[in-house]
């Protein structure tokens, strides 16, 4: 009788090796530089990140957000990992007085433009979070830049101009700013497929849970935007994937997790939007209308559990085939 021959291949599992594709850059600002790290940050002096125990290392820690609270240093890069444990991130500490548009400019070599050549190319998506101090005046848009501070609208632009000359020098790149502090109507809200930026992208999703943990009008988290669990969606996504794919890639999990010295259990239990109030508390229509305007928004399906990302658009007109980021990337 002959015996049983076992032939064993290999590729079936669809494991993946490590891909350049899943690193990011996060640039921030700092109200002060972390101590009792085993490791020293510096401002404007880019790190690289592979794991939420390296920013621990440098003293980017819960405790560090309790003792700043009108900043989430360590909840963005806390949320990059958790939606990308095999992640990699270039983070770049800025002082608070740096603005968003300043972050972005291509003149100012201190900010992105320097994360960029520090990393040579390497970096497919920045995140820029823009923290204030308690005492800083926001200057709200208006009329067409209307529902978001003035600053971001002036740095989409900029941001743009950034991501031109770096595909120039063969570095390409997209930007996720950050759209804090939504304020007014769906039908008011700037329009921000008017910019003609394909590779700028705006994000307005607060899990409201963190939010409210800063109730005070002067600790400004409580108007945040979740820009580092969109980055680490981002990361862990391939590049042709829609980031709102419901088999994949939900923002609701129970886990415990640290903010500011508050232990809480899951995220995304109250999804919301930048203005600190609960996605429920805008119609359907509303929704639809900001998503038409290109701003990155949660959804909730009623026969589905979790939360997800609504859709993914850049800051140009949705008829472009650069009107999505995942298309943008593919490209």
């Amino acid at each position: 009788m002959s015996g049983i021959n076992f032939t064993f291949g290999d590729g079936a599992l669809g494991r993946v090796g490590f891909s350049k594709d899943s690193v990011m850059g996060l640039i921030m600002n700092f109200p002060a530089i972390p101590t009792g790290g085993i490791n020293s940050l510096v401002y404007n002096t880019p790190v690289l990140l592979k794991s939420l125990q390296d920013a621990i290392a440098y003293g980017i820690t819960p405790l560090f957000d309790n003792a700043h609270p009108t900043a989430l240093c360590h909840y963005h890069i806390a949320e990059f990992f958790r939606m990308s444990p095999s992640g990699s991130v270039w983070l770049q500490p800025v002082q608070m007085s740096v603005t968003m548009t300043d972050m972005v400019t291509k003149t100012n070599t201190n900010y992105a433009k320097k994360l960029l050549v520090e990393a040579q190319g390497a970096i497919n998506i920045v995140g820029c979070v823009k923290h204030y101090t308690a005492s800083a005046t926001v200057t709200m848009g208006s009329s067409a830049t209307a529902g978001l501070e003035a600053d971001l609208h002036t740095a989409i632009a900029a941001a743009q101009a950034l991501a031109e000359e770096e595909f120039i020098l063969h570095r390409p790149v997209q930007f996720l700013l950050e759209g804090r502090n939504y304020t007014g109507t769906a039908t008011n809200a700037g329009d921000l497929t008017t910019y003609n930026a394909p590779n700028v992208a705006v994000v307005v999703i607060q899990d409201k849970t963190v939010g409210a943990i800063f109730s005070s009008a002067a600790d400004t988290p409580n108007r945040h935007a979740a820009v580092g669990t969109v980055l680490g969606l981002f990361s862990s996504a391939r590049v042709h994937e829609h980031i709102g794919w419901v088999e994949k890639f939900n923002l609701q999990d129970e886990v415990a997790h640290n903010v500011a010295g508050n232990k809480l259990f899951g995220h995304f239990k109250n999804v919301a939007l930048s203005s600190g109030l609960l996605l429920s508390s805008y119609s359907e229509t509303d929704q639809d209308t900001l998503t038409s305007k290109s701003y990155i928004i949660p959804c909730v399906y009623p026969i589905v559990d979790g939360v997800y990302v609504r859709d993914v658009q850049t800051c140009t007109d949705v008829d472009s085939d650069y009107a999505y980021v995942q298309n943008v990337r593919v490209i």
